[in-house]
């Protein structure tokens, strides 16, 4: 069907449910150089031919109008329409929360784009809205904003450039226009969370210290009563979380820098930006504690195929990330021998046999 011409029964609900069956599970046909090349090339081009005609069709025209509304603002007529109103009042968010109600129910949409099961729409949905949300901020924020925006508005951009980082998937392609105003989002997005990770990043150091003295006050004492007229003695006593709240917290820490890892892709993801090293290195040293804590330290076979956790690992060996502590270099010999057994055996049974067997 490729051969012939790229959008040969591009509509056809039965070919976009076999991409969508196929791409599912790229893993299948990564060792297939042709199979590779079509899935990462001829497939995503169709999809992004049927997102981009939704795209033209339905929300060119609301942004179209959101621009000439800015537009006769900045005639300064006298006499404004109800658009013109709302985008004067920065009401924006109302407009596109309007657009963005009928793409989740147009059945249109998933039918003539997606035609798939229904555990893909949301994703895909979301993705879309990513699309649309890039054409907003090429055409109403980052060139063409009428004037310096409230806090309002700021807030609300800042929210819609969060959306596209944290909800965009590569399964469809960009144009580069647009490949040019994801960068500029990921740049602005860049700037929040390296504050973020400065804040909340160093804390953890205080936290495991604490958690862990307490620990060793434990295992080496008897645990005593206080007397409560020894402030001497109350004082000393750390303040700790549980080791289940540290992990929550943690995990929710780099599931934020590491916009979920969703994104296999690290150059879209902010935090490997030129400029946020600091960051970063913080940031992997905190996924590799994350790790040997509460992912290792079950077994070494345990969360083996855990979408989360094995980009986690992939984002530490490729950046070839260097630590000094013991534990954390045993951690880091088990995320080579995990990240080895899935690249050499297909079969997941046999990969974690290998890995028991290694652990004992």
């Amino acid at each position: 069907m490729y051969q012939k011409n790229m959008i040969d029964n591009i509509n056809e609900p039965l070919f976009i449910r076999m991409e969508t069956f196929v791409t599912a599970d790229p893993v299948s046909y990564s060792r297939d150089r042709e199979c590779t090349y079509i899935i990462e090339y001829k497939m995503k081009n169709r999809k992004k031919l049927r997102v981009d005609g939704y795209v033209l069709y339905y929300i060119e025209p609301v942004l179209q109008r959101i621009k000439k509304a800015e537009q006769s603002l900045l005639k300064m007529k006298e006499e404004f329409n109800h658009l013109s109103m709302m985008v004067k009042q920065k009401k924006i968010g109302e407009i596109i929360n309007g657009e963005i109600q009928k793409i989740r129910h147009d059945e249109s949409l998933q039918s003539a784009i997606f035609a798939q099961g229904e555990e893909y729409v949301k994703k895909e949905q979301s993705a879309t809205l990513s699309v649309f949300f890039l054409k907003y901020l090429e055409y109403c924020v980052y060139f063409d904003s009428y004037e310096e925006p409230n806090q309002m508005h700021i807030n609300f951009v800042g929210k819609i450039e969060n959306y596209i980082i944290y909800h965009f998937n590569d399964s469809i392609s960009l144009t580069k226009r647009q490949e040019q105003i994801y960068d500029m989002v990921k740049r602005q997005v860049a700037k929040r969370i390296g504050v973020y990770v400065e804040k909340e990043g160093n804390k953890f150091y205080r936290i495991f210290q604490n958690y862990d003295q307490l620990s060793d006050f434990k295992n080496h004492n008897q645990i005593k009563l206080l007397d409560a007229s020894d402030e001497k003695e109350i004082e000393e006593v750390p303040m700790v979380y549980s080791k289940e709240e540290i992990q929550t917290k943690l995990e929710v820490f780099l599931r934020t820098v590491f916009v979920n890892a969703s994104i296999s892709n690290k150059s879209r993801l902010p935090i490997f930006s030129e400029g946020l090293e600091a960051q970063k290195e913080l940031s992997l040293y905190l996924a590799l504690v994350y790790l040997h804590r509460f992912v290792y330290s079950v077994s070494e076979d345990y969360r083996f195929e855990d979408e989360f956790v094995c980009l986690l690992e992939d984002f530490i060996l490729s950046e070839n990330f260097k630590v000094l502590e013991s534990s954390l270099c045993v951690a880091k010999s088990i995320m080579f021998a995990r990240n080895n057994a899935r690249v050499t055996f297909s079969n997941r049974t046999l990969a974690r046999k290998t890995l028991k067997s290694r652990a004992n």
